[in-house]
């Protein structure tokens, strides 16, 4: 029977007309929405040629070389001399690193001589604290951006490089794979002129997300793309995809990327090895000792507190780089809406704000040269509570700030600095007088002497399974540093709470879960 017919039928005349006069107002309401946010292609610069962004390249690192040389020439501070507190208004120089696998290894191997990232600190005795070269965080963090995506946040490639420069970030995980126009090659090659390194999906085995022939993308990647690239990936979690069996599809994908890696490599770039949706199923996918540079974690720990998913992989990976490559964490995130649990439990926003800094911290402690946290920008607005991959930004789907962007902004700023990532640093030395078990110590750098300690502890401050808030209560640490601390400032990453030194050699903080980044220690 028809809808108008049925409608005559039982509804009175008096009502029919209003619900005919609601179900038209509804119906344009509907239209205007999906016309608002319909996919658009968004006009991007023209895609230039190779050969330009060649000698961008070349004269980019000739200016580099010289900075360093002119720095090298020029006659160190006297001992008693104060160090000037570097300039955080604008971002450092981040070093070219003409070799990546290389830098991958040395990150790497440079954590073996420390202790275990989870032994309890050693109360009492004068050390050397695992210290890094502070360009390592702004190295270390990565996004993953959705290049080819038009609707919310993304309509408009714009704003999301004025994010990009606002966080002054390194490192993009992006994917190459999509159908279509030049737009999003384009919007690649943006992002690699403001200075952002690229991690390349290239393509998946299964013809998946709508990608394009894997010859169309190593063609892209030819003339466009391979110059702001540092590392090129195979298929993303080929076990999820619908094929039985899934494994031999991935391996011989993976040579086609080792194959686009090793005949167009003006400097080596990476290779890293396909991620696996279920840490159970990289037994699976087996050994790519031959097919990969590293190692591929999606270290989410739902929930849960960071540090222990990152053990988790970094076991589980054996398996598939047995050699003890690096590994490489392409995926790590927390989605926040609290109205859902479908397959990642939520974390509220202002304790994201604490986890998303601990993994990069955490990660760091344990060699891992790269994070690319999951993910930006939240997909789309989701106020029904429907799909919790909408939920994981760290930006809104407008491009509002949630507490993890702002903290990671903070953590950016306490430990800016340039030079290599890998190359080889004074350690700090230091005695750590007082603290609870739990606590973890992460000493930093800078090419100007002076140096900066992250101070957080590996507790859980949410119950997953009862969605509430865990008390923890502040911890006392002392540590007595080999320096003067006196005017150093202690700024808490998760809430900006800032607190300035008045001991001459001593640091004295509470410390309950979120990271506290004690700088310019001279």
């Amino acid at each position: 029977m028809q809808p108008v017919v049925l409608l005559r039928r039982i509804v009175p005349r008096r009502r029919r007309s209003r619900i005919l006069a609601l179900v038209a107002v509804l119906a344009v309401i509907g239209s205007v929405a999906a016309w608002a946010g319909r996919p658009q292609r968004v006009p991007g610069p023209p895609v230039r040629p190779v050969a330009t962004i060649d000698a961008e390249e070349r004269a980019a690192e000739a200016a580099e070389a010289a900075e360093a040389a002119e720095a090298a020439e020029s006659p160190a501070s006297s001992p008693s001399e104060p160090l000037a507190t570097p300039d955080r208004s604008t971002a450092a120089r981040a070093a070219t690193v003409p070799d990546i696998p290389l830098a991958w290894r040395r990150i790497a191997e440079q954590t073996q001589a420390w202790p275990p990232a989870t032994d309890p600190p050693n109360l009492g005795a004068a050390e050397a604290l695992p210290t890094v070269p502070a360009s390592r965080v702004r190295d270390t963090i990565g996004l993953n951006i959705d290049t080819w995506r038009t609707e919310g946040g993304y309509r408009d490639f714009g704003p999301v490089l004025a994010k990009v420069a606002e966080l002054r970030l390194r490192h993009a995980r992006v994917n190459m794979s999509a159908s279509g126009g030049e737009w999003g090659v384009a919007r690649l090659q943006q992002l690699g002129q403001i200075g952002v390194r690229l991690n390349l999906i290239m393509g998946d085995a299964f013809g998946r997300y709508g990608t394009a022939p894997y010859a169309t993308l190593d063609r892209r990647l030819d003339r466009a793309v391979m110059p702001y690239v540092d590392s090129l990936e195979g298929t993303n979690e080929p076990d999820l995809a619908k094929e039985d069996p899934w494994a031999p599809g991935a391996r011989a994908h993976q040579r086609k990327v080792v194959e686009s890696a090793a005949t167009r490599r003006t400097r080596p770039v990476a290779v890293v090895a396909p991620s696996a949706g279920r840490l159970t199923n990289l037994g699976i996918l087996g050994d790519y000792t031959r097919l990969a540079d590293a190692g591929n974690a999606h270290a989410y720990s739902s929930a849960e507190e960071p540090s222990g998913p990152i053990d988790q992989w970094l076991a589980a990976l054996k398996v598939q780089m047995p050699g003890g490559a690096p590994t490489v964490i392409t995926e790590a995130g927390f989605q926040d809406d609290l109205g859902q649990r479908r397959w990642h439990s939520p974390l509220p926003r202002d304790l994201a704000a604490s986890y998303v800094p601990r993994t990069i911290l955490e990660a760091m402690r344990r060699g891992i040269p790269r994070v690319y946290l999951y993910e930006m920008i939240n997909r789309w607005s989701d106020p029904f509570h429907v799909d919790t991959a909408a939920h994981f930004g760290l930006l809104d789907h407008e491009l509002r700030p949630k507490p993890a962007w702002t903290a990671l902004l903070r953590l950016q700023t306490a430990l800016l600095d340039g030079g290599r990532p890998d190359r080889e640093v004074t350690p700090v030395r230091a005695t750590i007088e007082e603290g609870p078990g739990d606590l973890r110590v992460l000493a930093f750098r800078r090419r100007d002497g002076t140096a900066s300690l992250a101070v957080w502890r590996a507790v859980s401050e949410w119950d997953s399974q009862a969605a509430v808030a865990r008390v923890v209560s502040p911890a006392r640490v002392r540590i007595k540093v080999d320096g003067a601390v006196r005017g150093a400032v202690a700024t808490n990453i998760a809430d900006g709470a800032r607190k300035t030194m008045a001991s001459s050699d001593e640091i004295v903080i509470d410390v309950a879960g979120a990271p506290i980044v004690v700088d310019a220690i001279r």
